[in-house]
């Protein structure tokens, strides 16, 4: 009795596993090449930023995110950065996060330091984080990157909106907005 208790639940167990798929191998549907499609990355966070939440902030719809690792040495200062950049799926924004934790410095420690103002305009926000800076350049368009120090990292959100009909103001709220989710 105890076999065939057994052997039911085995088959029982391989009938529920052919059930879990809807599309089998044979079924499965086939893209075609002339028709343009958006790839999807593995997952749409990156370093508590995601697209579903810039979206909402920013009432665009975005493309996924292209992800990427640099260095940089702004303001003398040494890291690694790493991040992601979206843009609207009607092109008229873009934006560019930048992310960098202790171990990204080269000293070690986490450095913040107020925006180089050489060629651009830099004001204090408050609200944010130990300290941030909405940083723009002295042309009118609608641009602007918001630098956030947390004690733990340096976050830097870009953003580009020159056909959206948005100011740098508006920019600027979006920005703090948008990294309220990362930065507590």
């Amino acid at each position: 009795m105890r076999h065939l208790s057994l052997a039911g639940a085995a088959a029982v167990a391989l009938l529920l596993a052919g059930c879990t798929s809807t599309v089998g191998p044979e079924e499965a549907p086939q893209n075609d090449d002339s028709t343009p499609q958006a790839s999807a990355p593995a997952e749409t966070d990156c370093y508590g930023l995601t697209t579903e939440h810039l979206a909402d902030v920013f009432g665009t719809e975005l493309r996924a995110p292209d992800q990427e690792n640099d260095n940089s040495d702004d303001d003398g200062v040494e890291r690694s950065v790493r991040g992601c950049d979206w843009e609207a799926q009607q092109g008229d924004l873009e934006i560019d996060f930048d992310y960098s934790e202790a171990g990204d410095f080269a000293s070690g420690s986490v450095e913040c330091v107020e925006p180089n103002g050489r060629d651009d305009v830099v004001s204090p926000v408050d609200g944010i984080g130990n300290s941030a800076w909405w940083v723009t350049d002295d042309d009118n368009d609608a641009s602007g990157e918001l630098r956030v120090c947390a004690d733990d990292a340096l976050l830097e959100l870009e953003v580009d909106s020159d056909d959206s009909g948005m100011t740098r103001d508006d920019l600027r709220d979006m920005a703090v907005e948008a990294l309220r989710a990362v930065v507590a």
